[in-house]
């Protein structure tokens, strides 16, 4: 299936629910009628955000507006057992990647969302003990039935990814990827999305906020350079960021980690500027520390 059609940024839920802002159903009604006037309709979720409570949460918006349902690409992840006031039966975090638990988990997810079908399912972490074929069949199942459009990973690695490929079709991929978390150009997973039509995702694509913070791993002068080079472009700082991933070949998409509806628009703004080679690389050797060779 080709990857075309999904877009270049997905409006991440994580920061919305229990794990950040935890928005009230009006708020989070507000945010969702705001992402979709500016073109944002796909949604990322996982099973466990808020501790088990941000899909339903979103789908408590969803079952006052059911308009919605149609209005909206919801995708989601699954396969962390994550011990939470909603699991108590989980005694301690481990992975799952059962035939069982992934029909379980998506069950739950389409009555905790409200809706019938999901775009996209991922396995949220690599489990060593994941029997590819039978997840393989299972995600057939899965999307004859309807409850899922797209299947994908999070967070593998190019034999991961191989592997699995060998028995169903991967379509997404979501990693950590940022001006400062650049290991996804080196290890070869963007190359791999391209070679095998993956549509890859950055998420954290602002490094968790280490432009506007003083504690983070990033240094000093970067962020001054990053800042100086914003404001010469009249653009603000975390469009340029943006920017820089886009111009990956790769059509590397973003899963924005937001809840300020202006910062979605400076993401809208970034899919509309062109980084030049030079502009590209300065900033990545300032990254990196490392000048070319």
């Amino acid at each position: 299936m080709s990857q075309a059609s999904l877009p270049r940024v997905m409006v991440g839920s994580m920061r919305l629910g229990a794990w950040g802002k935890d928005l009230d159903t009006q708020s989070l009604e507000y945010f969702i009628d705001g992402a979709l006037d500016m073109g944002f309709d796909h949604f990322d979720h996982a099973d466990i955000y808020g501790g088990h409570t941000t899909e339903g949460a979103f789908g408590e918006v969803i079952r006052r507006r059911p308009e919605l349902k149609k209005k909206l690409q919801l995708h989601t992840k699954c396969g962390i057992i994550y011990p939470s006031d909603q699991r108590p039966e989980y005694p301690h975090k481990s992975y799952d990647s059962s035939s069982e638990h992934i029909r379980w988990s998506v069950e739950n997810s389409l009555k905790e969302l409200g809706v019938d079908s999901l775009a996209s399912l991922l396995i949220h972490r690599p489990d060593h003990l994941m029997e590819s074929k039978a997840v393989a069949s299972l995600v057939d199942e899965l999307k004859s039935e309807g409850k899922i459009q797209r299947f994908g990973v999070s967070n593998f690695n190019t034999s991961q990814v191989a592997h699995l490929s060998n028995h169903s079709e991967v379509d997404i991929h979501q990693f950590e990827c940022s001006i400062i978390e650049h290991s996804a150009l080196e290890d070869g997973r963007l190359l791999q999305c391209m070679d095998l039509d993956i549509q890859a995702y950055a998420w954290s694509p602002l490094a968790g906020g280490a432009q506007f913070s003083t504690d983070s791993k990033m240094s000093a002068s970067l962020r001054t350079f990053l800042y100086e080079l914003a404001k010469d472009m009249g653009i603000p700082l975390d469009t340029l960021w943006y920017a820089w991933l886009f111009k990956h070949p790769s059509r590397l998409g973003i899963v924005t980690g937001t809840t300020d509806l202006s910062r979605l628009e400076n993401a809208r703004m970034a899919m509309d500027i062109e980084l030049d080679a030079s502009t590209w690389y300065d900033i990545h050797q300032r990254a990196t520390g490392k000048k070319l060779p």
